[in-house]
């Protein structure tokens, strides 16, 4: 058996132009995403992972200090050990508790055919309660009538006298001057 050489294919440069631009698109819809990650977590983690080898107090430079913070924290920190131990507890066993037995009663929700409508309205309730006592609170803290916010004379220029679910109250507030 004889091997040929395969004539080597040339790229269609139309080919190249079109990955090339959904490489663009790609990264022009992940940029927001970028932008974020790295201003709110790969930042600040990697200042704080500088600020950990450093002396620095928030008001003058840091100053290099090397392994003296961690050889304090791992020696002579006496709360160290305990937080080790109640954050490796709460990853380990509660989560997993939490996703076992939320599967499981996910589960038992799906399974169930008679009086199924009942059961998921007793698991849903409690996570409708939260958001129904805050509204509840509001309306009664900001009710023009009877609300005790309604009472405040003035708060800044903005007078509160129409009561601040009046239509019409928000119109000064945002207004310059």
């Amino acid at each position: 058996m004889t091997l040929t050489a395969r004539p080597r294919s040339r790229r269609n440069p139309g080919l190249r132009r079109r990955r090339r631009r959904e490489r663009l698109r790609t990264l022009a819809f992940l940029s927001p995403w970028l932008l974020g990650t790295g201003l709110f977590f790969l930042y600040p983690l990697a200042t704080t992972a500088y600020l950990s080898f450093t002396r620095y107090d928030g008001f003058v430079s840091p100053r290099w200090d090397g392994l003296d913070n961690w050889r304090f924290v791992f020696q002579d920190y006496p709360f160290f050990w305990p937080a080790l131990r109640n954050t490796l507890w709460f990853v380990v066993v509660i989560v997993t508790l939490r996703i076992v037995v939320g599967l499981a009663l996910g589960m038992l929700v799906v399974s169930i055919k008679r009086g199924s409508t009942v059961l998921r309205t007793i698991f849903y309730a409690p996570f409708l309660a939260p958001p129904v006592a805050a509204t509840l609170a509001f309306v009664f803290l900001l009710n023009p009538g009877t609300g005790p916010v309604s009472d405040l004379p003035v708060v800044g220029n903005v007078p509160l006298t129409g009561g601040a679910l009046d239509a019409h109250t928000p119109l000064p507030a945002n207004a310059d001057g």
